[in-house]
């Protein structure tokens, strides 16, 4: 694996866009400011970041920029835009979403810090030691916001403990180390299954592991690895077979999306040379691997650069190159794991995976490849009919997913005589005519297959949707139709139903059609933007299975 010539590569690739994106009218307020397309403005951070790379590919010997003039004048002028945007307090914002905002700064230093070093390392010329001058400045502005302002989100702090840590070890200034220490002190919430507080598999667990790597690193907490060694581990166990990570369990922003897990790649790269251990090794080099794959692809400086948020990792090849890693041993392809804490069952079947979830309307993703599919079942039951598995226990052969809803009427309050509805203590209420819905939902695994076993208690002929949310542009077939999956589109399976896309095929046997209350069920999730849905519908007491069919 050459991890350098592949991030070379990248930055080399992400250049030409960098510039082109470029605010370059000196009459304008964004002026060497990095424009992002979707917003129509620059970020303070992005242009710190499009520095950074410019001045990597302009320092970097093998580098077709290397020694390029432009470069190094595109670098400056971004970071004079950068210093221009910090506040009296040091701080600058994120305008898309929070002012005087301490942890952009810290997400600037996390990069920026290694951009000074490769400077005071390599600077020669005097234009050359004005770009170290600006990043100088724009780390004790940094450094000063970070000493004074706050954060929002738990992983936030890590990330500020880390930027303190390098403004400390760069700049000398005591003061951040002690801030930093304040930071740490809170505790690293990483619990034993590997799991941080935000869940994030496609962002912020990629934010913790960098940040608690560079604190480790900076001052010599080693202790800290652990934390990142768990959330690395059990991200092996949430990649898919198309190298997606699973996001149903997420607290964040990217709940539900399929991230590339590329963005994990260094941490993944560090860790298998500082552990020794093949597993991270396999990742490192399978996700790089991706990297190069995903640029043949796509194609585009802008996607292989600027999406992929890759092209500042070559600031760290040119500081430290020689990371020697151990042997690649393989991802299994036959595992079951149960993340017990936070109700995540992850089962692998060679080329499928299957993930149940508590707490989650979409209470199982199956996946086959790169084809996934979304589980969801509701039921008009009140406002309480859908299933948001309360539990997940083992059984024989797999897992049980139960849920228990009561819900009824209230009766008026006597003795009390208030018009404003809102001013009512209705917990006061007595109930009235209270009804019950139970959902036992057994999912067994077996040679090449998934069995789902639903079965209902409560009140009768409540009607029931089984719906599977699949990705369009397939082919959906049964014994008697054939039908293109359009984006927005539905239909309801009653027997065996069969959808080809993408080179994968996943076949539904037992599916049932009795009404066709499905799309827009009361209680149930909004129908997806721009998926395609497939239903069984039924109506209560239920006792039926289906089978998902995995054969290649």
């Amino acid at each position: 694996m050459n991890a350098y010539e592949t991030i070379r590569e990248l930055t080399d690739d992400a250049v030409p866009y960098i510039l082109a994106s470029r605010q370059e009218d000196p009459g304008h307020p964004d002026f060497g400011g990095q424009i992002a397309p979707e917003k129509g403005f620059a970020e303070p951070s992005h242009s710190g970041e499009a520095a950074a790379a410019l001045l990597a590919a302009y320092f970097c010997a093998e580098s077709r920029w290397h020694g390029e003039a432009r470069l190094l004048d595109a670098a400056i002028s971004s970071l004079a835009f950068l210093n221009g945007k910090c506040h009296s307090d040091g701080s600058i914002d994120l305008l898309e979403t929070n002012f005087h905002d301490c942890t952009s700064n810290g997400f600037s230093v996390q990069i920026l810090a290694y951009t000074y070093r490769l400077l005071q390392r390599e600077a020669k010329t005097p234009k050359e030691r004005e770009a170290g001058t600006f990043v100088r400045a724009f780390l004790e502005k940094s450094a000063a916001a970070m000493l004074s302002g706050g954060f929002h989100t738990p992983n936030h702090r890590w990330v500020v403990a880390s930027a303190l840590a390098l403004c400390y070890r760069c700049l000398g200034n005591p003061e951040c180390l002690r801030m930093a220490e304040t930071y740490l002190s809170e505790g690293i919430d990483c619990n034993d299954e590997g799991d941080y507080t935000e869940r994030s598999v496609g962002i912020y667990d990629v934010a913790n592991n960098e940040s608690l790597t560079i604190v480790a690193q900076e001052l010599g907490l080693p202790e800290l690895y652990r934390a990142v060694d768990r959330n690395l581990m059990k991200n092996w166990y949430y990649t898919e077979p198309d190298m997606t990570g699973l996001t149903l369990a997420s607290r964040r922003q990217d709940y539900g999306q399929e991230p590339q897990m590329i963005r994990h790649f260094y941490t993944y790269y560090q860790a298998a040379a500082r552990t020794g251990d093949g597993r991270f090794a396999w990742m490192a080099e399978t996700l790089l691997a991706r990297m190069r794959q995903l640029r043949v692809q796509i194609g585009s400086p802008r996607e292989t650069g600027a999406s992929l948020h890759h092209q500042h990792l070559l600031t760290r090849f040119l500081l430290d190159p020689g990371l020697a890693l151990p042997r690649a041993e393989p991802m299994p392809t036959q595992y079951d794991r149960w993340f017990e804490r936070i109700g995540v069952v992850r089962r692998r079947g060679g080329e499928w995976t299957c993930s149940l979830l508590r707490d989650n309307s979409t209470f199982m993703k199956v996946q086959k490849g790169s084809l996934k599919m979304y589980v969801k079942l509701a039921c008009t039951f009140f406002q309480h009919g859908r299933l948001v598995a309360q539990e997940i226990t083992p059984v024989p052969g797999g897992y049980r997913l139960s849920c228990v809803n009561e819900w009824g009427y209230v009766l008026p309050l006597q003795g009390i005589q208030e018009p404003d509805w809102g001013k009512i203590d209705h917990h006061a209420r007595s109930r009235a005519n209270m009804q019950r819905h139970c959902w036992r939902v057994d999912v067994l695994f077996r040679a090449e297959a998934i069995a789902l076993r639903i079965r209902t208690e409560g009140v009768p002929r409540v009607p029931v949707k089984l719906e599977c949310v699949l990705p369009p542009g397939g082919l959906l077939t049964s014994a008697n139709l054939t039908a293109p999956a359009l984006p927005g589109g539905w239909a309801i399976a009653g027997g065996a139903v069969r959808y080809d896309c993408g080179g994968e095929r996943i076949r539904i046997d037992g599916g049932f059609n009795e009404h066709t209350y499905a799309p827009n069920m009361r209680n149930s999730d909004p129908p997806p933007t721009g998926r395609f849905c497939l239903y069984c519908t039924g109506f209560t007491p239920m006792d039926r299975e289906i089978e998902i069919d995995l054969r290649p």
